[in-house]
């Protein structure tokens, strides 16, 4: 990046310098709040080599997800990528970090029917880090009453008991919640006033695949079977604001009055046609008790 160079010329122009952008990671930050450094899925309980379906190890930085190249013809190689995987790898991710679910209806149900899958009792595993501290996470990947876990300080190479864990998953939501807001001054998003939470955090960070991106703020997509809250658009653009610091407490303040006032107007705007429509009758039922007309109130 180019140096900014202004004319010297005391007590009206400070001579600036901008800094070159660096990518190292500012002090206190050595790594990510949260990040999954293995996701595995098995197809049964327990995780055991004859139930493995496969494994992937992660790292801190730039992971590529690719398909290999088919040796057909070109058109053939141009769609290799496709249908891979890569989404329901990335729904998996947001699964092991706390999602609401692991992909579309189809896809869950297709989980679920024993005569295409088998994998009714299937989970899904990841070694999350959260605040520098290891955590296994278990999810269900199947609908026959297991429960999600969570223990800090395990991992996939350990021996797993013949029957999954049912404690410890609160205990993980808690950590990440600490991990990530923990040093928030300003926590509630001005346009409905509710408390920031992971879940409209996640939705920032990891967007539906069928949002594309369609909008700076357009995370979640109906298709998608996200079953996540939506946010409004004004708490869309104070969630990014907030994450990025770039609020102050009397700017917050301001930005929720504003809110508020928006939503009285749109509340008022909404009862407008109901208030016209008993005026007219109202005024219908006065002409004829009094047979003569009556003045409009807007006259």
């Amino acid at each position: 990046m180019s140096q900014v160079n202004s004319p010297d010329l005391p007590g009206i122009v400070v001579k600036t310098v901008e800094i070159p952008p660096s990518l190292k990671p500012a002090a206190g930050h050595e790594q990510p709040a949260i990040w999954v450094k293995t996701l595995a899925i098995y197809s049964d309980w327990p995780p055991t080599e004859a139930t493995f379906l496969r494994r992937m190890n992660l790292h801190r930085g730039l992971n590529i997800l690719w398909a290999k190249p088919s040796d057909g013809t070109s058109a053939e190689t141009k769609l290799a990528g496709h249908g891979a995987g890569k989404t329901t790898f990335c729904r998996m991710l947001r699964y092991i970090v706390d999602d609401a679910n692991f992909g579309t209806k189809e896809l869950r149900e297709a989980f679920n029917d024993t005569e295409q899958s088998g994998y009714r009792n299937g989970w899904a595993l990841g070694e999350v880090m959260v605040g520098g501290e290891q955590w296994l996470v278990g999810r269900p990947l199947g609908h026959v009453g297991y429960q999600s876990f969570a223990k800090k300080g395990a991992s996939l190479d350990d021996v797993f008991p013949d029957h999954p864990s049912t404690t410890g998953y609160e205990d993980y939501r808690a950590a990440i919640d600490s991990t990530v807001f923990g040093k928030m001054k300003l926590r509630h998003l001005s346009g409905s006033g509710q408390k920031l939470i992971w879940e409209n955090l996640l939705g920032w960070l990891a967007r539906d695949q069928e949002a594309h991106y369609s909008g700076l703020l357009e995370w979640r997509h109906p298709d998608s079977d996200h079953q996540t809250d939506v946010l409004l658009q004004p708490d869309k653009e104070n969630l990014v604001r907030l994450v990025l610091g770039l609020v102050n407490p009397d700017e917050q303040e301001v930005l929720r009055k504003h809110a508020k006032k928006a939503a009285e107007h749109e509340e008022g705007v909404r009862e407008k046609p109901k208030i016209d429509f008993w005026v007219k009758r109202s005024r219908a039922k006065l002409e004829a008790m009094l047979d003569r007309k009556v003045a409009d109130p807007r006259d």
